[in-house]
């Protein structure tokens, strides 16, 4: 039983932590473009 439980909870930390360092990918892009036209102008 205690294995049933690990597996689907280790399937949704995988899952969380790749949509976190897609968040992260998307704010760096994001950060890089208002600096890029910050320094232009």
């Amino acid at each position: 039983m205690l294995s049933q439980n690990v597996k689907p909870y280790k399937g949704k930390s995988a899952k969380m932590a790749e949509t976190d360092q897609n968040t992260t990918e998307i704010e760096i892009k994001l950060y890089n473009h208002y600096i890029y036209r910050f320094i232009r102008y």
